[in-house]
């Protein structure tokens, strides 16, 4: 049985305890002895229920599932292996799961009764309304099973007179007519069916009374049952996302209980009364329900709860699901556009976006929108241009024709990254302001929720443990906490601690249970002991904590109360608590002392830095590839290692040369020529260790470890500690190091400390901070913006079923005529030997086994593409059985999504309409200048050539390096003697400047072409005296395949660097190569458009 929602469970057990209660057997498939408890009940007659099936089944248990029987001596006997046990026919086998969609192989289903228990929405709504009926008309729902039951024994005496009537009639002997018994009963028989009916009609109407009642109630109910449905799809999400259905019964139940208490205006109708309750309910699972999600998942929950139950709340609201659906998936990627309008206003909306608003006049409401753009296009780019477009009024009518829903399909056309700002004010709009700002949870609010037998499981966000916070408020409620860590040999340590807690009432915290899957099977097993023993003391609570695991026990996570633990966002915040963890006496000057810190306000200066540096660091994230090319989880264990270096450092000197004491005073800028210098803090060694090694240790990959270096030199220098309010970003009155807080001068009374006094200084701190604190351009923003929108649509998408309107065409329908046109537009395979015979014939170089290898990659490609897309064209048509692959190859095409079967080649975040057009061009690619996202293996082709020129002057090819020519945008090459000319290459955090070196991007301007480039094989010791003679600097610009620059572990994005000569222009921050580091800057091969 299929039974996520424990209801075929329950009801099994309580159908057969009916009848025995002491006659079924429970197990769980980790069981050691579930065999042996098997064969002793088929033995008995017993009935087995196996509990937490997976998908694959236990070998063991296939001489069940054949049930091969043979009668030996009048007796049924059963082979189990190897040997022959005796079988009774009263043995009933169960087996249940709680997996919602469970992938069982045929043979397997074919061996069982598979049964779909999973309870549909329909079915909820009536176990809800009785629910309600049950609190507020007690008495309609007693009369409702009262006339149910006795219809079910009227309708028993029916079928028990008609089988005592038969009954007789085949017993008698002789004539009917003289047996004066048979007549006299016949006629008993007829008065009591006559009454009995009489009673069913009586029932009839009664029923249909008592049902019209309840009718009043289903709008409720209703609303009830879509919003159980929507948090039980959020496992799509993240499988720690799970809601058991029988904890959110009793949810409503006490919501209703809670409306009641509080009691209702007299004057309320019954409608007004409900519309109160569920507005009431909504809100309380939206709160309970938003603990237990990550931050990013909030509005989605809001936004689908705003879709599905909108229209019931607020008969006066709509929302088109046509327009909605636009807003998912947009227009017909595949659309003839042969009679689509020229794009009038080219110079700020792109050919794709041009595209979007021509299939958006197709709608209904918004027919005349490209009219509008074109006749009215300086208005619309003003508002295009606008930083907050999401809040100023669309141009002319289409202010007042657009609601919010409609604004954010204008908003995701024209302004993707603002999607996520109108997404909060169409919640707003839809559902009330309270859906955009989720209340804080607070361990109090935690607690209040729990039992001894509701423990709570934190889930866990990198960098997180929530052990300090949950040993400080055990302490506030004066309860012991034992903490266990969960890991290898510590299974027997946390069941004694489980049970001593249990005993004394004592709270255990066992964190990290994602480390011990296995030992969460008898966890759940203690668990379901000390529920049912009267020996758990009443304060006995268990706290569990877990990062998010895809096999993590569900019936662990429906009974426990979820809450998701996530670093505070921003600068600020980060900042914030790391000063309020700190101890007020951290900076006290006896306590210094005693530590023999002469230097204490070098050392309080540097600690702010180091705060500084450490929430940087981990905010900087939220910029996604042009923030770190990996995500790392720096962590308060890196800040407390760090503080504790800078202690230890902070009073040694580095020994400085007379020369470089001078050097210092000039660049210091504030001590007279007769006055000594300071000493300085060994910077080279508290540097080296802290972007190193601490902070350091963490990072993987080499740029991002060149990035932390440019802030670690920048945070741990000279002017921290000797300039006066050191700015810690150019041009901000805000971002600077605090002087020496001095108590007599302090005008504000609760700032009795540094600790304090420095966290008042980060407390003036903007709330939200600019690209430009990070030394990112806005533009990164704008792009870390944009794919949250597409995270949030695809979410969205994920949860969103495939409906189909009457008279529409079906899923099916339409993904067999995108098969016929995608395989009209798949490129035929290529001639390997013809196209070998085209790159330099007669000449034998490295060069033609990496086109053989190209071409053998894409042939590959072409023909899978090929193939996939026939077989599923005939098992849409019937001719063939869909196999999984093929149904995830459907909803693929369905969604405009590239197949995962088809990413085998080459990376890609392109939709599929612009995939299937890149790879007719890759197949196709120029053979003069070639195109390097073009290639499967980019640095194959780049080897060669390395190799080729090697080979010509009989050199180690390590010795060999690349000079770079940029030619004019729109120039067309020669053939390359040396080297070759590429082209397709994207800047990204930068703009090329005609006079041939990078300047800062343009707002708005996420990407910017770059011209052709000879890379050009040069002996590296001649290319730095090139160089060196030109004078000019340089940056390093890495280059990545596509947009994600970690890449994935079988594929590396990163391919190889490119000298980008800066602009020449002395003392300008852009002239320098940390400006465009902490930019992000790098070169891209191809773009997710």
């Amino acid at each position: 049985m299929i039974d996520p929602q424990v209801q075929a469970n329950n009801w099994i057990k309580n159908m057969e305890r009916a009848i025995n209660k002491n006659n079924i057997k429970e197990l769980d498939p980790q069981n050691e002895k579930m065999m042996s408890i098997i064969e002793t009940a088929i033995a008995n007659g017993q009935i087995v229920i196996l509990e937490n099936m997976g998908e694959d089944l236990d070998p063991s248990l296939e001489p069940v599932l054949n049930k091969q029987l043979r009668t030996v001596n009048n007796k049924l006997m059963m082979y189990m292996g190897e040997k022959e046990i005796l079988y009774n026919p009263n043995f009933r086998f169960y087996m249940t799961t709680k997996l919602a969609n469970p992938k069982y192989k045929a043979e397997t289903q074919t061996r069982v009764t598979l049964v779909n228990f999973t309870v549909k929405q329909k079915g909820l709504e009536e176990q809800l309304i009785s629910v309600v009926i049950q609190i507020m008309e007690a008495q309609l729902e007693k009369s409702k099973n009262d006339l149910v039951n006795k219809k079910s024994q009227n309708e028993i005496t029916l079928r028990k007179l008609d089988d005592d009537i038969l009954k007789m009639l085949q017993e008698i002997k002789g004539s009917l007519i003289d047996d004066e018994n048979l007549i006299v009963t016949l006629d008993k028989s007829k008065e009591t069916e006559e009454e009995v009916k009489k009673q069913i009609e009586t029932s009839a109407v009664s029923m249909k009374k008592t049902f019209a009642a309840r009718e009043n109630y289903r709008s409720l109910a209703r609303i009830a049952s879509k919003l159980f449905f929507v948090l039980n799809d959020f496992s799509l999400i993240d499988h720690m996302y799970q809601f058991a259905l029988s904890n959110y019964i009793e949810q409503f139940g006490e919501n209703i209980n809670t409306y009641q208490s509080r009691g209702a205006s007299i004057n309320d109708s019954l409608q007004e009364k409900l519309s109160d309750i569920a507005a009431r309910h909504s809100e309380e699972i939206f709160k309970t329900a938003c603990r237990g999600l990550f931050e990013k998942d909030k509005l989605l929950l809001a936004i689908q709860m705003a879709v599905n139950i909108t229209s019931e709340l607020k008969s006066q609201i709509t929302i088109d699901l046509e327009e909605y659906n636009f807003f998912l998936r947009g227009g017909d990627p595949n659309a003839d556009r042969k009679n689509q309008p020229h794009n009038p206003i080219s110079d700020w909306v792109t050919e794709q976006q041009w595209q979007s608003i021509c299939d958006l006049d197709k709608l209904p409401n918004f027919t005349g929108i490209i009219n509008a753009f074109t006749h009215n296009g300086k208005e619309w780019k003003k508002w295009y241009l606008s930083p907050t477009p999401e809040s100023d009024s669309l141009p002319g009518e289409w202010d007042q024709k657009c609601d919010s829903l409609k604004k954010m399909i204008l908003l995701k056309i024209i302004r993707p990254d603002r999607v996520l700002l109108a997404a909060q004010a169409f919640v707003n709009a839809t559902m009330g302001q309270f859906y955009t700002q989720p209340p804080a949870t607070t361990y109090d609010s935690i607690y209040n929720d729990t039992t001894k037998n509701k423990p709570v499981i934190f889930i866990l966000s990198p960098g997180v443990d929530p052990y300090h916070q949950l040993e400080q408020f055990a302490k506030m409620k004066d309860c012991q906490l034992l903490p266990v860590s969960l890991g290898q040999g510590q299974a027997q340590k946390a069941i004694d601690k489980l049970y001593e807690g249990s005993k004394a009432g004592l709270w255990v915290y066992l964190a990290n249970c994602h480390l011990s899957l296995s030992f969460l099977k008898e966890l759940e097993k203690c668990m379901e002991t000390l529920r049912q023993s009267d020996a758990t003391n009443e304060k006995f609570r268990l706290w569990l904590s877990s990062a998010p695991h895809p096999k993590f026990p569900i019936s662990i996570l429906q009974k426990c109360l979820k809450v998701t633990t996530e670093p505070p966002k921003g600068v600020k915040a980060n900042m914030n608590r790391l000063y309020t963890n700190m101890s007020q006496s951290k900076f006290d000057p006896q306590i210094l002392s005693q530590q023999k810190l002469t230097n204490q306000l070098h050392y309080m200066k540097l600690v702010y830095s180091l705060c500084w540096f450490h929430s940087l660091i981990i905010e900087r994230k939220r910029f996604k590839s042009m923030g770190w090319n990996v995500i790392y989880d720096f962590n308060d264990s890196d800040w407390e290692t760090a503080d504790n270096i800078l202690l230890m450092y902070v009073d040694q000197t580095q020994h400085d040369s007379k020369h470089n004491q001078q050097q210092q005073q000039q660049q210091l800028g504030q001590q007279q020529q007769d006055q000594p210098v300071q000493k300085s803090p060994p910077w080279d060694a508290i540097r080296y260790l802290i972007a190193d090694v601490i902070y350091g240790g963490r990072v993987t990959d080499k740029y991002d470890q060149r990035l932390l270096k440019v802030y670690a030199n920048s945070f741990f220098q000279d002017k921290i500690i000797f300039e006066e309010k050191y700015k810690l970003v150019d041009n901000s009155q805000y971002y600077y190091i605090p002087e020496e807080f001095k108590p007599k001068e302090s005008k504000n009374d609760k700032i009795s400390n540094h600790v304090l006094f420095y966290r008042s200084k980060v407390e003036d701190f903007p709330p939200v901070e600019r690209a430009e604190v990070f030394g990112q351009h806005i533009n990164a923003e704008i792009s870390s913006q944009i794919a949250d929108t597409n995270a949030l649509i695809d979410s969205i998408i994920s949860l969103s079923p495939q409906s189909v309107k009457a008279g529409e065409e079906s899923m099916e329908t339409k993904v067999q005529k995108l098969i016929q046109e995608t395989l009209g537009k798949v490129p035929e395979e290529i001639d390997m030997q013809e196209a070998i015979e085209k790159v330099r014939p007669g000449d034998q170089n490295p060069l033609k086994i990496v086109l053989m290898q190209e071409i053998s990659r894409y042939n590959k490609l072409l023909n899978t593409v090929r193939t996939s897309l026939i077989n599923l064209d005939k098992g849409l048509s019937g001719l063939v059985l869909i196999s999984e692959d093929l149904e995830t190859i459907m909803h693929s095409l369905f969604d405009n999504k590239v197949p995962q079967q088809w990413k085998f080649c080459y990376s890609s975040l392109k939709p599929l309409s612009s995939w299937i057009i890149d790879l007719e061009k890759r197949v196709a690619q120029l053979r003069m200048s070639f195109g390097f996202s073009g290639f499967s293996f980019p640095t194959g082709f780049t080897t060669a050539l390395l190799q080729q020129s090697a080979r010509k002057v009989n050199t180690p090819i390590d010795q060999f390096g690349w000079e770079f020519s940029f030619l004019p945008h729109g120039s067309e090459p020669q053939a390359a003697k040396d080297g070759a000319y590429i082209h397709g290459l994207f800047l990204e955090g930068a703009k090329w400047d005609e006079k041939n070196y990078i300047v800062d991007a343009e707002p708005m301007k996420l990407h910017d072409q770059m011209p052709i480039v000879l890379f050009k094989p040069q002996n590296k010791e001649r290319y730095k005296v090139i160089i060196y003679f030109y004078g000019q600097n340089f940056y390093l610009c890495p280059t990545y395949y596509y947009q994600v620059r970690c890449g994935v572990m079988e594929r590396p994005s990163y391919q190889f660097d490119v000298m980008l000569p800066c602009k020449p222009n002395p003392g300008q921050a852009s002239n320098e190569e940390d400006f465009w580091i902490k930019r992000g800057t790098a070169l891209l091969m191809q773009l997710s458009d």
